[in-house]
């Protein structure tokens, strides 16, 4: 108060401005990006995810800060990267260099080593050991040499199966939610009647809608739980889904994967190959990251589905999902050195996928096609195989084809190419659901939007 008064003393007109709305204003973000110059001198840090800087800094055209410091820059474009740029006089850029993340070739975090006048490598993370923080390290690379400083244990993390069915209509998994909701039971304060900064993860943003509907239903009928979840509130409890995880850190993290058999069909949703895709691995790496005491995991995919995936090594994201299944299943099982042998023999199994081709055009197409489809249709750098392509669209329905969108067939201009040799390969993926669409760069030069109408109908045909 003392601060505030001397403050209103200073600048009196300043202060009076900015409260002068703030009871009535409805859009904060258009608030504060009103009155941005007049904000920052009251709040001389300000931490926030990238996605809201991009939307609260979104009009910014000089520099208004002395210092931005990028958290996680591997997931960003180097369109996105550049607009932050602009916002500041000096920068520090952190991310990923893991051999096992696929890199977009417009990826900002190459470019920001490129130009850097000083770069360093930060091998070792500074945090308590956990058994999570090993089999992170292991399948990302984030340091050179994983030990084991004592005993496996499955204190910081667990993993359970509920078994519930995947609702491919409204993309969320009712069952996983009800649990995630049942462990607040289970989060103790201390006797300072403090709590955990706590995080609940989705794998859709359906999920996370669901999840927090629940919370807000909860405190709305002021039933069983609602000062708990008002005191977690106030110390940071968030619910995201996993694009939004970037630069967030908890204490204790509860996720739901979300996907499983559907409740039409007895079989896994293809939905679940969200986590071979290039957002897909960089939102698993992030997950994996972003506890500092323990993880829960639910998920409902079945046991013969994970066995069969951890024979497919190629499809990284799902690989993954199961060794991390089995590595938890050994640690509950009090079979600590299978654990130990599993991260030892890990980062020797997994592929890195070939990079995609024409990415800049194809995210160009992308764009254009969000006038036609909703944005979770349009998949970018989905990985197949070993080979990551750069547009992929859903189809409308659970099991509808998706459509790989290829630019000025690119196998034609490899050193040695066979068309015999392409349509096998073709029909291997096409055998998975896949239809490929060619298209080629001189139609969208001139007239972009005529030669996104026509792929889109194209497309909504073939649905049909």
């Amino acid at each position: 108060l003392a601060a505030l008064q001397k403050i209103k003393k200073r600048s009196k007109a300043t202060l009076n401005a900015l409260l002068k709305e703030v009871d009535t204003t409805e859009q904060l973000v258009a608030y504060f990006q009103r009155h941005l110059s007049r904000i920052i001198p009251f709040f001389p840090v300000l931490l926030m995810t990238s996605d809201m800087a991009k939307v609260l800094f979104a009009r910014i055209t000089e520099p208004h800060f002395d210092q931005f410091i990028i958290k996680d820059s591997t997931g960003l474009t180097t369109e996105e990267g550049n607009a932050m740029l602009k916002w500041t006089r000096q920068a520090q850029v952190f991310g990923n260099s893991s051999a096992n993340l696929p890199i977009a070739v417009d990826s900002f975090w190459q470019l920001a080593k490129s130009m850097a006048g000083k770069s360093v490598l930060l091998k070792k993370q500074h945090r308590p050991y956990s058994s999570l923080l090993s089999f992170n390290n292991t399948v990302f690379e984030q340091q050179q040499e994983v030990q084991f400083t004592s005993t496996p244990t499955t204190e910081n993390l667990a993993i359970q199966f509920v078994d519930g069915d995947y609702d491919s209509a409204r993309r969320v998994n009712e069952v996983e939610c009800r649990k995630m909701l049942s462990v607040l039971s289970d989060i103790k304060g201390t006797p300072q009647n403090t709590f955990p900064r706590v995080g609940f993860v989705c794998a859709t943003v359906e999920q996370r809608n669901l999840l927090s509907a629940y919370l807000l239903k909860i405190k709305q009928n002021r039933a069983n739980g609602t000062e708990k979840i008002q005191h977690l509130e106030r110390n940071g409890m968030g619910v995201y889904s996993m694009d939004e995880l970037g630069g967030q850190e908890f204490d204790l993290l509860i996720v739901s994967l979300v996907f499983g058999l559907t409740n039409a069909l007895e079989a896994v949703t293809k939905e679940v190959d969200y986590f071979n895709s290039e957002s897909g691995l960089n939102a698993l790496q992030q997950l994996l990251n972003s506890s500092r005491q323990s993880t829960t995991i639910f998920h409902s995919l079945p046991e013969t589905f994970l066995r069969a995936k951890i024979q497919e090594k190629s499809r990284v994201g799902v690989f993954i999902l199961a060794k991390l299944v089995e590595y938890t299943n050994f640690l509950n099982t009090d079979r600590p050195q299978k654990a130990q042998g599993l991260i030892q023999q890990l980062s020797k199994k997994i592929q890195q996928p070939k990079p995609a081709e024409n990415v800049l055009f194809l995210r160009e197409v992308a764009h254009h096609l969000e006038a036609y489809f909703e944005k979770d249709r349009i998949v970018k750098n989905e990985i197949i195989g070993s080979q990551t392509y750069a547009l992929v669209i859903k189809g409308a329905g659970e099991n509808s084809l998706r459509y790989i969108i290829q630019a000025d067939g690119i196998f034609q201009k490899a050193k040695h190419f066979s068309y015999d040799w392409q349509v096998a390969a073709n029909r291997k993926i096409e055998a998975q659901g896949y239809q490929f669409i060619n298209i080629w760069s001189k139609d969208w030069w001139r007239q972009p939007e005529e030669a996104a109408r026509q792929l889109a109908s194209r497309i909504i045909r073939a649905d049909k």
